[in-house]
């Protein structure tokens, strides 16, 4: 029975490489004949005398494996199917790597012509057609490795081309003098919100230009300071340093290092203190369809390396370990992409969700920028903009949330009613990165400041009644914690919020109800718990309706 199952798994090994050389004699033949051979060699003892210097056949490397001795007739027959089959290999493998050809200066091609899978051959091209051969591989870029491998660099070179076409198309216009670039990154959905912030009279940005999960524009300084203290449905805003592509003749790491490293005047950007009290930097790498990295991380390490040794090529002074990068005073985000490489400034610092109304988190709450975004969607603005024509003549609109948890739809929307703008208080609170650099200018971002509290009064004055915005939850700390945020972003006038479950909470008979006019635009807002808050994974006659 073992001698049975020492003949099947020759003959299953021999049929597998015999199909392999009939079939497809792409890059896979190759390696799937190593792989066939190195498992033999992996279970032979000992080189075989006859068995042409390539390890005696699959057959003799299982015999020997199992430690049998048999005789010579049965040795001889097996060698000799052992020495085919690496015959066969050998010829592939000389294939691949003379580019192509085989030693012997010719080249097998299995076509599979009827059931014989009868092979040809092709004399190797010499004199003329060699050079013209390899003046064509030079011109092309190309590197053979068998025939697929010569297809998958033409269509490699075919994308290539098409890359470098997309590149020219979609460069980016020349930034006119005293203006900068910028990107504003949102969550995915929100782009066209942005947009339209950025387009607003507070910010009067140029060159908007939509893109995922963001959108690019230019301005000057000040419309950076004016961005960062208006926009509310955005992230982050970035601005940016220097862009390029990578050099496709390095590495891919080392590639990144010497662009980020010769980018800009390092000492100037992160300037460090004679007493080891300078400017602390962070880096976030974003990487996507490069073709010589695919580590983020890898990225990441290799920005830092750079950053530090050119500080320390220009001081001579190691500086301070990279920070968190949030907490960091010269935040670096660098993002690329189609090997393009675009290295930020991270204006923001800390997220721009953090307006710096909130003392305590609710554990489910909602982010600020994603909740400002959702009401934009929902058209809580176009609704304030009609009533704000005629604030006398029009009833004001209503916003209901009757599951407001900590209240971020109530807060979020009266700053929108008030027209406050979201970084009026986290300057006094939080702040931003850009006020520790070197380049900021404080007179400037005062006289934004100072603007964004006018437009907020002149808001305020014109309208002689504010909008009606209700707020309701169940949960006792909730209510607190919404009482204490408007409070705390001074809209707690124009809030009213109610404890009670919202399946028997009644507008009309509430105290709020009296401000709602019969006639009165309304709108329901609301993130619903979900999940083990509203008993999912319990029996169904324990969870709550509704």
């Amino acid at each position: 029975r073992l001698e049975m199952m020492r003949v099947v798994v020759a003959r299953a090994l021999r049929a597998h490489a015999l199909e392999r050389a009939r079939g497809d004699r792409s890059t896979k033949t190759v390696v799937v004949a190593r792989a066939l051979r190195r498992r033999s060699s992996a279970i032979e003892a000992t080189p075989s005398a006859s068995g042409g210097g390539g390890g005696g056949g699959w057959a003799s490397g299982l015999r020997r494996a199992a430690g049998d001795e048999r005789d010579d007739d049965d040795r001889d027959a097996y060698e000799d199917d052992g020495r085919a089959s690496r015959s066969r290999a050998s010829a592939r493998e000389g294939r691949t790597s003379a580019g192509g050809f085989g030693e012997g200066g010719e080249e097998w091609r299995g076509r599979g012509d009827g059931d014989d899978g009868a092979r040809r051959r092709r004399s190797r091209p010499t004199g003329d057609r060699a050079r013209s051969r390899g003046r064509h591989d030079q011109r092309h870029g190309a590197q053979s490795y068998g025939r697929g491998g010569r297809r998958d660099d033409a269509r490699e070179g075919a994308r290539g081309r098409d890359r470098e076409a997309a590149r020219e198309d979609e460069a980016p216009k020349p930034v006119r003098a005293g203006h900068r670039r910028f990107y504003a990154t949102c969550h995915p959905g929100l782009e066209d919100v942005v947009a339209r912030e950025l387009a607003s009279p507070m910010i009067n940005a140029s060159d908007i230009v939509i893109g995922k999960s963001g959108v690019s524009f230019t301005g000057t300084q000040r419309v950076g300071y004016d961005a960062n203290v208006w926009l509310r449905s955005a992230v982050r805003v970035l601005v940016e340093l220097k862009r390029g592509y990578l050099d496709p003749y390095v590495s891919g790491t080392q590639s990144v290092y010497e662009f980020v490293k010769h980018a800009v005047p390092w000492e100037e950007v992160i300037p460090g203190g004679e007493r080891g009290d300078g400017l602390k930097f962070g880096v976030e790498t974003r990487l996507w369809d490069c073709s010589q990295i695919t580590s983020s991380h890898a990225a990441k390490i290799r920005v830092k390396d750079a950053v530090c040794d050119a500080l320390v090529d220009a001081t001579g002074t190691r500086p301070s370990p990279p920070d968190n990068y949030a907490a960091a005073d010269v935040p670096l985000y660098v993002t690329l992409y189609c090997d393009e490489i675009i290295m930020y400034r991270d204006m923001s610092g800390e997220s721009l969700h953090r307006r710096g109304y909130r003392n305590a988190m609710h554990r489910a709450s909602l982010s600020e920028s994603a909740a400002a975004g959702m009401l934009s969607l929902a058209g809580w603005p176009d609704m304030l903009e009609e009533w704000q024509r005629d604030p006398a003549g029009s009833p004001p609109p209503v916003l209901i949330d009757p599951m407001c948890g900590s209240g971020t739809f109530l807060i979020e929307g009266a700053l929108m009613a008030a027209n406050v703008a979201p970084g009026l208080i986290r300057s006094e609170t939080i702040g931003y990165a850009f006020e520790r650099w070197p380049d900021h200018n404080p007179r400037t971002f005062e006289e934004c400041l100072e603007n964004a509290r006018r437009i907020g009064a002149e808001t305020r004055t014109a309208a002689p009644t504010p909008p009606v915005i209700i707020g309701n939850d169940i949960h006792p700390g909730a209510v607190t914690l919404a009482g204490q945020g408007s409070e705390t972003a001074r809209v707690a006038g124009m809030i009213d919020v109610f404890r009670n479950d919202c399946e028997m909470f009644n507008i009309t008979a509430s105290s709020a109800g009296a401000k709602i006019a019969p006639n009165a635009p309304k709108l329901v807002v609301t993130n619903p718990p979900w999940g083990k808050r509203i008993g999912a994974g319990e029996p169904a006659g324990r969870r709550r309706a509704g």
